[in-house]
């Protein structure tokens, strides 16, 4: 009995899976992104199409974390499959906290800790004078945060080498 069982189980199981040779996967069609300008939001599918991502199911995610993470506008991001041909994106952007000048050119920080290049209409930033670390900055955003004074209201912030804030 178990000899008869085996052989048509190959018998069966190697006539119905010269189908399965056959079988393509279907690539990525469509990839959704909000969240960003209509500028950024391009230039970010265009650094997604670059990957050449061949369909949903062998998606590299290293990839596309090294995407988001190198991207200083994004502070946070959740990425939907749609089975079995898309991908739609929502993007968190960051809050610019203040300006600072470094190497002779001024950069926004943002929540994410990241410094990003001057946008026009930050001119309500506070202006940060000289080299903090940015964790050191938004620990001193924190602490503002938790007083009664109020961060919209500062104007200027001076680091010293000492560590110490005016």
């Amino acid at each position: 009995k178990i000899l008869i069982y085996f052989i048509s189980f190959l018998l069966i199981g190697s006539i119905n899976n010269k189908s399965l040779n056959n079988v393509e996967l279907t690539k990525i069609d469509t990839i959704n992104i909000s969240g960003l300008d209509e500028i950024e939001n391009l230039k970010l599918l265009n650094q997604i199409k670059n990957q050449n991502l061949e369909n949903i199911f062998l998606i590299n995610k290293n990839k596309l974390k090294k995407i988001f993470d190198e991207n200083t506008l994004i502070e946070n991001y959740d990425i939907f499959k749609i089975y079995p041909y898309g991908l739609n994106i929502k993007i968190i952007k960051t809050t610019f906290l203040a300006k600072i000048n470094v190497g002779g050119q001024i950069y926004l920080i943002g929540t994410n800790g990241k410094l990003t290049k001057k946008y026009s209409g930050s001119n309500s930033l506070p202006f940060i004078f000289g080299k903090p670390d940015i964790s050191e900055f938004l620990e001193l955003k924190k602490i503002i945060d938790q007083s009664q004074f109020s961060f919209s209201q500062i104007k200027e912030l001076y680091f010293f080498p000492s560590k110490r804030w005016d």
